[in-house]
């Protein structure tokens, strides 16, 4: 049994990152943090989305009716055929109204514009419900469960990247404006080191 993150991590290797890096026209490195910085942000994002009963079921229902985690079994085929309004439908329910912090916020991180970013973000956003989904048939989750699931994999995420994860939960609470602090240039490999090994 593995988590959606390291399911994700282990499954997203070089030429993952390579085909997003070339799908969309941005150089391998800053892909590569910002891969590294969009999957926890995720996680996170969907972990205080399902902190109420609502968000819980909300969530479950839709994993239940369009998500059954087959997207995983070929995830080049998927990368190569990417359907990022699909993936930008996912995002404006997980992010709401902080999409666009997010976006800039992870942008600086990674060397990108918000536009780039949106884009990483709207290719990864299936999977990640793909994985979730995956994670919740093999645990035999319900939507309580589900929730519980998403706290414990952002927790596993902050130890994993404590100063990361901490400027990244900012992004989710900024005022809209997605900037950060001038010191965490080094977030960026953190977020490597942490996630995609």
């Amino acid at each position: 049994m593995s988590g959606v993150i390291d399911m994700l991590a282990s499954g997203l290797g070089t030429d993952a990152v390579d085909a997003i890096s070339q799908n969309l026209g941005i150089d391998k490195d800053k892909a590569s943090v910002a891969v590294s910085g969009a999957i926890p942000m995720l996680v996170k994002a969907l972990a205080r989305n399902t902190e109420d009963e609502k968000g819980a079921e909300s969530l479950f229902n839709t994993l239940e009716k369009k998500h059954d985690g087959s997207v995983l079994d070929d995830i080049a085929g998927y990368l190569n055929n990417a359907d990022i309004q699909d993936g930008g439908k996912i995002l404006k329910h997980v992010l709401g109204g902080q999409r666009g912090a997010v976006e800039k916020g992870l942008g600086s991180l990674a060397g990108l514009n918000a536009s780039q970013v949106g884009s990483v973000l709207a290719t990864l956003a299936p999977l990640v419900l793909g994985a979730l989904s995956r994670s919740k048939g093999e645990q035999s989750l319900d939507a309580g469960g589900l929730a519980d699931l998403l706290r414990s994999e952002s927790k596993t995420a902050e130890k994993k990247a404590p100063d990361a994860m901490g400027v990244l939960g900012k992004l989710l609470d900024a005022d809209g404006d997605g900037s950060i602090a001038d010191d965490v240039a080094d977030i960026g490999m953190k977020l490597l080191k942490g996630f995609l090994k």
